[in-house]
C-alpha cells in the first residue's frame, strides 16, 4: 500500500460517496481541518457548493483556507450568492488567536434552509496533536450529520504515549488496557 499515491490520487468526495445536502463531521485528531478544506476544494472543483464550519474552534490562521469567511447566518446567505465555498464561524477571539465555533442550535435551526450545498463541520478539537481520546462531552456532532470521518494523524505511529503527541494520553492508556 503506497500511502503517498493514495493521498495524491484518491478524491475524498468519491471515497466518501457524497452527494449534495450531505453533512460531514470531521472528528478525531491531527488532520481534520486539512481534510475538511481538501474536501471543500474537491467539491468546488467538481462544480458543487459547500459551507464549512466548526462546532469547536479553528486557529485564526486557518481562515485563509476558505475564500469567504462570515460569522452570522445573514452574512452566510449573502455570501452564498457569489461564492461556491463559504466558511461560517462564531466570533474571533484575537487574544487566543482562535475562531470560535458556531452553536449546534444555529446549525440545526438553519440547516433545513440550506439546500443544494454540502455542509462540512469540524466537530472536534485535539490541540493540533495527531491522536486523541475524546472527553465525555466530545465530539460535538449535530444529530443531522450524514457522515462522520474519524481522523488520526499517521505521524503518531511509533511515538510514545505522551502529551507531546497525544491529547489526553491518560484516557488513551486506560482505554488501551481494556
Amino acid at each position: 500500500f503506497n500511502s503517498s499515491w493514495f493521498v495524491l490520487h484518491v478524491k475524498l468526495l468519491k471515497a466518501l460517496r457524497l452527494k449534495e445536502n450531505d453533512v460531514v463531521a470531521f472528528v478525531g485528531a491531527g488532520g481534520k481541518t486539512t481534510a475538511m478544506f481538501r474536501l471543500a476544494n474537491e467539491i468546488v472543483e467538481s462544480g458543487g457548493r459547500v459551507i464549512t464550519t466548526t462546532t469547536t474552534r479553528l486557529g485564526l490562521d486557518q481562515l485563509s483556507l476558505a475564500p469567504v469567511h462570515v460569522t452570522t447566518f445573514e452574512e452566510l446567505q449573502i455570501a452564498l450568492q457569489t461564492s461556491p465555498h463559504v466558511l461560517l464561524t462564531g466570533e474571533i477571539d484575537y487574544d487566543e488567536r482562535k475562531v470560535l465555533g458556531v452553536s449546534q442550535s444555529l446549525i440545526s435551526n438553519r440547516q433545513p434552509l440550506i439546500t443544494n450545498y454540502y455542509l462540512l463541520i469540524e466537530a472536534d478539537g485535539s490541540k493540533q496533536l495527531p491522536f486523541k481520546a475524546p472527553a465525555e462531552h466530545e465530539p460535538v456532532i449535530p444529530d443531522f450529520v450524514t457522515h462522520v470521518v474519524n481522523i488520526v494523524g499517521i505521524d503518531v505511529i511509533g511515538k510514545p504515549l505522551t502529551g507531546e503527541y497525544v491529547h489526553r494520553p491518560e484516557i488513551v492508556a486506560r482505554l488501551a488496557e481494556t
